[in-house]
């Protein structure tokens, strides 16, 4: 080592010398934020263990439920939907639809609920979780009679996603491939044909299940399609009944994604088609022929009651006769 740097040695050396030991309270201070950290990097551990949780058990469940309820494709001779209903009912005896469209992950139960909050954080057999279930508006009747019936799902980042794929609609060419959506329950099956769907918010009222008027009905339809996000040939009109899919959007603050299609019932083999009513002026109704009814004949010897005035006859006395004995 050279005598310069020898010097350049002493000098750091007599620097660290001259630095003061940490005290007993910086000694403290920095234990408690040791501590404050490792607490919080537990918790934030927990948390995400929490949070994946839920992920799987949402994801086993689904997956137990479809194993349980579906036949498989090898087991049927045709490329329908076969669901087991019994056994579906034994898990909720209010799942009575089932959603699907080919091509991506939507394969679920839907419940009819008795309102629109309890399946937005439990699942079908009533395990709390934040999932949920498909779900159908608690307004709407059964068997998709009405002009629109409103199923409400979750947009989930992770398996399984629920109805998170909806939103792939905003692009065209999805749209494009994917042209069915298939409802089945216990007796019939319909399809969905996509028409529109738009982004929104949760301030929007943009759901409406009954109406007073075709005109009123008309004015829906062309609200919404005035609003989609891709185009379709597919219309809607006043006669058609469609269906509505509902679920988060991440694009706005408390955004929404609504997917609207015109539904229509799929005829099963060996079922009969009504046929159309006859559109030919009907034959004038004949007269109906007079019959002759018997001539009522009249009483004549009616009997005529009339109040009497009774008539007063004084009583008669008659004088005794004496005789000279009783005198």
């Amino acid at each position: 080592m050279c005598i310069s740097d020898w010097r350049v040695w002493n000098t750091l050396m007599s620097k660290n010398k001259s630095k003061k030991k940490l005290s007993k309270a910086g000694k403290i201070i920095l234990d408690v934020i040791l501590v404050l950290a490792l607490c919080m990097a537990g918790f934030s551990g927990y948390m995400l263990f929490k949070e994946t949780e839920r992920y799987r058990i949402a994801e086993a469940s689904y997956k137990d439920l479809k194993e349980t309820v579906l036949v498989k494709k090898e087991d049927i001779e045709d490329n329908s939907k076969h669901i087991d209903w019994e056994a579906l009912w034994a898990i909720n005896p209010d799942l009575r639809l089932w959603i699907t469209m080919d091509g991506s992950q939507i394969d679920y139960p839907v419940i009819y609920p008795e309102d629109n909050v309890y399946y937005l954080k439990h699942l079908p057999d009533g395990t709390y979780n934040d999932n949920g279930t498909v779900f159908v508006d608690a307004g709407n009747n059964r068997d998709l009679v009405d002009r629109n019936t409103v199923l409400y799902g979750h947009h989930m980042l992770q398996d399984p996603p629920m109805f998170a794929e909806l939103e792939n609609f905003k692009d065209q060419a999805y749209a494009d491939e994917h042209k069915e959506i298939h409802l089945y329950s216990p007796d019939d099956e319909w399809i969905v044909y996509p028409v529109g769907g738009f982004v929104s918010n949760g301030m929007d009222d943009y759901v409406q299940l009954s109406f007073s008027s075709d005109e009123e009905y008309e004015e829906y339809i062309n609200m919404l399609q005035s609003r989609s996000v891709f185009s379709s040939d597919v219309t809607l009109t006043k006669d058609d009944k469609m269906v509505m899919l509902s679920t988060c959007s991440y694009d706005v603050y408390d955004g929404r994604f609504a997917l609207f299609g015109k539904v229509e019932k799929v005829v099963k083999p060996g079922t009969t088609v009504k046929e159309p009513a006859q559109t030919k002026e009907p034959e004038p109704a004949k007269e109906p022929e007079t019959e002759e009814t018997p001539e009522e004949t009249e009483n004549t010897e009616e009997q005529v009651y009339y109040w009497e005035e009774p008539v007063y006859e004084e009583p008669v006395y008659e004088e005794p006769e004496y005789t000279e004995e009783e005198e």
